[in-house]
């Protein structure tokens, strides 16, 4: 495990030469080097930034100019680790992030800790204040893996899709919807079985198939305050136990639905900024319970996951991670122990641009939308483009996945003959 430093890496164009630094790593908790998931490593201040897959590895592509800016590695639990490009050895070293451990003050704080519903209120009179209230845009990495986990499945990964993507927010306070606009794509081989007159019934009794990017920002978006006030109503909470990004606390509160429905396990957190009562993290989980599973011939506990991760640029906080995980709604299929399909999926936000006038806006015919089928989209491979794209890199189970795709025909070259 290295950390390689590649600066002279050069593009040529006309007129123009740029250069590239590439950074990448591993990022362990010190004391037992154990892998930190999902860290965010991001330059200082500024809104460009990567992040650590779950083996702690990350890779960071990034304009030159940066060697001597300061770069921050951050996660709920640990203590913040700096470092410049210029500054980083060539030679074996790793990142250590040292354990935010502060037993005696996180007792003093818990004893005097407010209640959960003081700390929603809390939460509720800053969300204009920590959060954008115009619009801005961001550029980012979406990924989608979908498994098949049925009992007599005949082969484990059935489609993957990855996509550069540019999203367009509206502020905090707007009920507008989320714009996104597909830059790149490349796909796998679809394996997917699909069922016809499954697929029909969805599109006329279920609202149609869903486009995957919008189906998973939308879902549970408590950033917007409209339907955060839905969701409180909707539950209970409780304040569960403090953790530490760095030198702040952090407020975990456990939130119960009110009603629930029979067959499902509910388990949904949110980790609140005690300094500026800002959410960090929500983690939103809804599993099967065992008699579901036996009946739909599932191997684990399958149901619904989303957890979102912010981190704060300047005044505001911006989302840098969404984390997705449910069945698949983009194509139709009968459930059985062949074909029970659920997708893994991830958005990483590489850049954001908060400032309307640095931004191509996204125009209506380029809007994806609620029913679009994105696997189905044309898009010819571009791998120059890829070779300098910040994606989530090599994680144990991409890798996994590719290589059980590659068996019959390599990955590369069936995101070459599936280009449009």
């Amino acid at each position: 495990m290295k950390i390689r430093i590649i600066v002279f890496v050069f593009f040529f164009f006309p007129f123009t030469l740029f250069a590239q630094l590439n950074i990448e790593g591993y990022v362990l908790t010190a004391g037992d080097s154990s892998a930190v998931r999902f860290a965010h490593v991001a330059l200082k201040n500024k809104p460009i930034g990567t992040c650590t897959n779950e083996n702690g590895y990350f890779q960071f592509k990034l304009d030159s100019v940066y060697l001597n800016d300061t770069l921050v590695i951050s996660g709920i639990g640990y203590n913040n680790y700096t470092f410049t490009g210029a500054g980083v050895s060539l030679s074996d070293s790793l990142f250590f992030l040292e354990e935010a451990r502060y037993e005696l003050k996180a007792a003093v704080i818990i004893n005097n800790a407010p209640t959960a519903e003081e700390i929603i209120k809390r939460v509720i009179r800053n969300y204009g204040k920590k959060y954008s209230r115009t619009g801005y845009q961001a550029k980012a990495f979406f990924q989608d893996i979908v498994y098949n986990y049925a009992v007599n499945a005949p082969r484990e990964v059935a489609r993957i899709t990855e996509a550069a993507i540019t999203l367009q927010e509206y502020g905090v306070h707007t009920s507008r919807d989320v714009k996104f606009r597909v830059d790149e794509m490349r796909n796998s081989q679809n394996f997917i079985e699909t069922d016809y007159k499954m697929e029909w019934l969805k599109k006329v009794l279920f609202d149609g198939l869903k486009n995957p990017i919008i189906e998973m920002y939308n879902k549970y978006n408590i950033n917007r305050k409209g339907y955060f006030k839905s969701f409180l109503e909707e539950h209970s909470a409780e304040l569960e136990r403090i953790e530490y990004l760095d030198t702040n606390a952090v407020f975990v509160l456990k939130f119960d639905k009110i009603k629930k429905n029979s067959g499902f396990i509910y388990s949904h957190r949110l980790y609140i900024n005690t300094k500026d009562y800002a959410i960090l993290k929500e983690d939103f989980k809804v599993d099967l319970e065992p008699l579901f599973q036996e009946v739909l011939g599932v191997k684990e506990s399958l149901g619904f996951r989303k957890i979102k991760l912010y981190h704060k640029i300047e005044h505001n906080y911006y989302p840098f991670l969404i984390e997705y995980f449910s069945g698949i709604k983009d194509q139709g299929y009968t459930p059985n122990k062949s074909h029970n399909y659920f997708r893994h999926s991830f958005i990483m936000i590489n850049e954001i641009i908060p400032k309307r006038r640095d931004y191509d806006r996204i125009k209506w015919r380029e809007k994806e939308k609620e029913n679009d089928i994105l696997y189905k989209q044309k898009f010819t491979y571009n791998q120059a483009f890829w070779d300098n794209f910040n994606v989530l890199y090599t994680q144990e189970e991409v890798s996994k996945a590719m290589q059980l795709m590659s068996k019959e025909k390599d990955i590369e070259q069936q995101f070459i003959e599936n280009s449009k």
